[in-house]
């Protein structure tokens, strides 16, 4: 079984379900552990394939419903969550630092953008005034 946008989908919406049974921590780790997987499926951002697996795996695993405790008792999803965020505490870092400079980015490129219709509402009206009179 592999890891789709559909299921990534499915996670987060079971993570926020259960939010507080997870419990703080556990949760925020396991939405960067989605983050990151929509990233990687979307080609945003790159990961050798075993941490791929590990990180895949681990959210495959609190997704589907069969596992070594039924839900909603998630000792071994917080388990696997744990370990996972653990093992791989560089690569998330890496992860949350290059996320944060893309929204940075994108916010930067969103103002620009703004600015530029702006400028251009203006020199429209500028060169409609100019033709008013004629």
């Amino acid at each position: 079984m592999s890891l789709t946008t559909k299921k990534i989908k499915g996670s987060e919406q079971k993570a926020r379900r259960y939010k507080k049974t997870l419990g703080t921590g556990v949760f925020y780790n396991l939405l960067d552990l989605i983050g990151l997987s929509k990233d990687v499926i979307t080609g945003k951002y790159k990961l050798d394939a075993v941490e791929w697996g590990i990180i895949s795996g681990t959210v495959l695993y609190f997704f589907i419903p069969f596992d070594l405790l039924p839900d909603p008792i998630f000792a071994d999803d917080i388990w696997f969550i744990l370990f996972t965020t653990s093992q791989l505490a560089g690569t998330l870092k890496i992860w949350r630092n290059w996320k944060s400079k893309m929204q940075t980015k994108q916010k930067e490129e969103k103002k620009e953008k703004k600015y530029y219709r702006y400028i251009d509402k203006i020199r429209s009206r500028v060169r409609k005034d100019n033709y008013d009179h004629i």
